[in-house]
This record gives C-alpha cells, sequence and structure tokens, in this order.
C-alpha cells in the first residue's frame, strides 16, 4: 500500500491534478498498489496551502491508520486511490463527496529584473482561492470541519466525449501536414 503525505495544505477539487501528493498515491496504483493521498488543513483554515504555517498532523494520522486498517472492507474499484482532506481542528465528521471546483483570481505580469534584457519573464500571484460552496464536494466539507474522502480513478478520459470527437473525421487534418499522408 501506498500512502501519500500527510502534506501541508489540502488537495481539494480540480486541484488534485496538480498535486505531487495525489500523484504519488497515482504512481502507487500504476505498481498495482492500493493507495491514499493525505493532506491537512493548517490551523488558519484556509483553502490555499500557500498561507498555512501551523499544521497539526495527529487527527489525520490517526484516522488514516485507521481507514488503512479498514480498507480491505472497503474494496475499491480497480486503478482507484482514496484522496484524503482534514480539516483543521477537531473534525465535525466525515463525508464521501466528489471533487469541486475552485475559483482563481490570479494574474500574470512580466518582470523586467534588468539582469537578462533579452529575456521575459512572468510572476503568477493573485489572491486566496475561493470555492463554489456545493453541497456533496470535498471543497464544501472541509469547509464545514468534516474530513473529505474522494475516490479518484486513474482513468481521466472523458468516455461520453469519445463518440463525438470520433464523429469529427479528425483524419481529414492529416493531409495538410504530413507528407504522402
Amino acid at each position: 500500500m501506498v500512502v501519500a503525505g500527510i502534506n501541508h495544505g489540502s488537495n481539494l477539487g480540480d486541484d488534485v491534478t496538480y498535486s505531487g501528493t495525489v500523484a504519488a498515491a497515482m504512481e502507487g496504483l500504476m505498481l498495482g498498489l492500493p493507495a491514499i493521498a493525505v493532506s491537512q488543513q493548517s490551523e488558519a483554515r484556509e483553502m490555499d496551502f500557500r498561507q498555512g504555517v501551523d499544521f497539526r498532523f495527529d487527527v489525520a494520522a490517526r484516522f488514516t491508520a485507521r481507514l488503512v486498517a479498514e480498507l480491505e472492507d472497503v474494496p475499491l474499484p480497480p486503478s482507484t486511490l482514496l484522496n484524503v482532506n482534514v480539516p483543521a481542528g477537531t473534525p465535525t465528521g466525515v463525508e464521501v463527496a466528489r471533487l469541486g471546483r475552485r475559483i482563481y483570481r490570479d494574474r500574470l505580469d512580466p518582470q523586467d529584473d534588468g539582469a537578462d534584457p533579452g529575456r521575459r519573464s512572468f510572476f503568477i500571484y493573485g489572491a486566496e482561492p475561493d470555492f463554489e460552496d456545493e453541497a456533496g464536494t470535498d471543497l464544501n466539507a472541509v469547509h464545514a470541519g468534516r474530513i473529505a474522502v474522494t475516490p479518484v480513478h486513474l482513468d481521466l478520459t472523458h468516455h461520453e466525449g469519445l463518440g463525438a470527437l470520433g464523429e469529427a473525421r479528425l483524419e481529414r487534418l492529416l493531409a495538410p501536414v504530413a507528407p504522402g499522408a
């Protein structure tokens, strides 16, 4: 079994696609091992890990140990990991939830430090992200003080989109770009 984490900050909502903790758990899945990714919100209860400095991992560690001990009684479909997000303080419950959606207000600003006049660099920053406060999501659960447990599948394919894309006759795009096609 692979238990990735406990990391600082939450791997919530659509951020799981950028999470190193979730990526480590996915590596376990690719090796055929059951996997769990665990994250802890800071005591400041922020939704952005960059803001947190005070973390307490005791509840997350104890919950994860109990979850691991009972995982055989909760069979998961193949290629599925559990993404566990633990709120600050004493959780008020546990919720099996789907991934939520964050709202970012980042800006991309060009930087000129004068060190290399021919090179452009950019700084990405913004305010703490907000989220769509929708019932049944991991973001809502953690915001309400509950541990969120989300099954995440390794197959990111949007299966319903395969048919429509297949009907788009993409082969026609090959002729102008491939010699002799």
